[in-house]
């Protein structure tokens, strides 16, 4: 499985305008959300649960060589970006939900 690290444009955009108004030279901050560090697998069921409310099946096809490289855990913390009042504001379900709404007015 891989895992990444989610984060939302817009906490993204709000911890750059924090950095910038701190006035600190020659820092370097992660933006990261740890509470949204999940697997692929993970984040497709919470999107089944949560959002298309268990009306979507998972099948998982298993092969007997596997192309993929081996999971990589990246952990990065944002506590010094914490420092400056930066906090993200979504997490997982919350951003499947906005994207899922903002593709269902573009349909209309």
């Amino acid at each position: 499985m891989e895992y990444k690290k989610n984060i939302y444009i817009r906490n993204v955009i709000v911890a750059i305008l924090e950095v910038l108004l701190s006035n600190k030279y020659g820092e370097i901050y992660n933006v990261a959300n740890e509470k949204t560090y999940d697997s692929i697998y993970n984040m497709i069921n919470n999107v089944i649960e949560n959002v298309a409310n268990n009306e979507i099946n998972l099948l998982i096809k298993e092969e007997e060589t596997n192309k993929y490289p081996k999971t990589n855990y990246l952990k990065l913390s944002s506590s010094k970006l914490r420092e400056t009042r930066w906090m993200p504001s979504l997490g997982v379900i919350d951003m499947f939900n906005h994207v899922i709404n903002l593709s269902k007015k573009g349909k209309k």
